[in-house]
């Protein structure tokens, strides 16, 4: 996952060129920042340590203007953050050398 990697011009060559070294796989971006918890991401005693690995899609076009605070009350709020996947409003996907 990267933040911002398939932002502007630069991001689709880099996703088309990521995808041209793996042929027939989604190469997927994001055109925003990505947040993760920092505790709900940190190893609970009682739960298994990975349970929620990964990033959440945002609507920030620029790192200036993260408040991590606002994200935090957001982390349980799927519809305003879901997890980045190929699904995210914010992914950009390359496969084969174009854009999907």
């Amino acid at each position: 996952m990267g933040c911002m990697a398939g932002q502007g011009d630069d991001g689709t060559r880099l996703l088309t060129e990521l995808s041209l070294i793996w042929p027939r796989r989604l190469v997927v971006g994001f055109t925003t920042i990505g947040y993760r918890h920092p505790m709900h991401m940190m190893p609970h005693p009682a739960q298994d340590p990975f349970q929620l690995p990964g990033m959440r899609d945002t609507n920030i076009e620029n790192e200036v203007l993260v408040n991590p605070h606002a994200l935090d009350r957001l982390w349980s709020d799927l519809v305003k953050m879901p997890w980045a996947s190929e699904y995210s409003p914010h992914a950009k996907i390359a496969r084969n050398g174009a854009l999907v």
